[in-house]
């Protein structure tokens, strides 16, 4: 995980990292059957977002929100990224818990 200049808009998204190949051209080697080792990605996050700005402010009796909102950051990064989250159950169950928390 590292702060991002790059994102705008975003609050997150994965990159390949320093020493690794575009996650793109890994996919489409992959595809052909020429698939290398792949690199984890590197989860940049966006400090100038007012989502990651609001999770950080979060208090120390929150850390159930703030792993569910961690997990879905990454999730969503995945998703924006092209791939699905790795436990679709666990990623539905943590939305619909962050879904009731903020619907009261």
């Amino acid at each position: 995980v590292r702060a991002s200049e790059r994102l705008t808009d975003s609050a997150v998204c994965l990159v390949a990292s320093d020493s690794g190949m575009d996650r793109q051209l890994e996919r489409i080697l992959a595809a052909s059957g020429q698939a290398m080792p792949a690199a984890k990605p590197v989860l940049e996050i966006n400090p100038r977002s007012e989502l990651i700005a609001k999770l950080a402010a979060l208090g120390e009796d929150e850390t159930a929100l703030r792993e569910d909102a961690a997990h879905l950051l990454f999730d969503e990064a995945q998703i924006a990224d092209g791939e699905r989250p790795i436990d679709a159950r666990a990623f539905s169950a943590r939305l619909t818990r962050l879904f009731t928390c903020a619907l009261g």
